[in-house]
């Protein structure tokens, strides 16, 4: 609907987010919306709308906290998060630890632990594989046998080959 273009991606949900603004699945989607398109001080409101309202604190939270603390160059308390996921995924807690523990070394550019935790996150049924396909930050692993047999393993191979980036959805206009 809106590919290539990423400013009328960002004027719709800014233009529905006053409907939805207690809406907890939309302020998520919103925040990872916003994060996708690198407006990171939306992302960031729609993150902190969530953590004031609402006690739950999923591992996708708790990794937005760690990716956003790295980018303010505050690594002990990205470290802090990121031990609260490795907690979370001992205590074989819901929410998809793994999965976002390997989301966080992707954006460390830390590819091999990224799919080390892929592969975590596989052998625990996490939900969040799911996303295998489609998830922009695994772009740059696209190509290595791991994440390719990772693929197969799912079920994907049947449906065609993932995005590369999300660049492939979105220019900056």
């Amino acid at each position: 609907m809106l590919l290539n273009e990423t400013a009328a991606a960002k004027d719709l949900v800014a233009n529905v987010d006053s409907f939805y603004s207690d809406n907890w699945f939309f302020l998520r989607e919103s925040t990872k919306l916003y994060y996708y398109l690198e407006d990171y001080e939306s992302s960031r409101k729609q993150l902190g709308k969530i953590l004031t309202q609402y006690p739950d604190y999923p591992p996708i939270l708790i990794w937005f906290n760690a990716i956003y603390a790295q980018m303010d160059g505050k690594d002990a308390e990205s470290r802090k998060f990121l031990s609260e996921l490795h907690k979370r995924y001992n205590d074989e807690s819901s929410g998809s630890p793994a999965w976002f523990i390997a989301l966080h070394y992707c954006v460390l550019e830390d590819y091999d632990r990224a799919l080390e935790w892929l592969e975590k996150s596989f052998d625990r049924h996490e939900v969040e594989m799911t996303w295998l396909r489609e998830e922009p930050l695994l772009s740059p692993i696209r190509d290595n046998p791991r994440y390719i047999e990772l693929y197969d393993k799912v079920g994907f191979s049947g449906i065609g080959l993932p995005i590369k980036a999300v660049s492939d959805y979105y220019s900056k206009k």
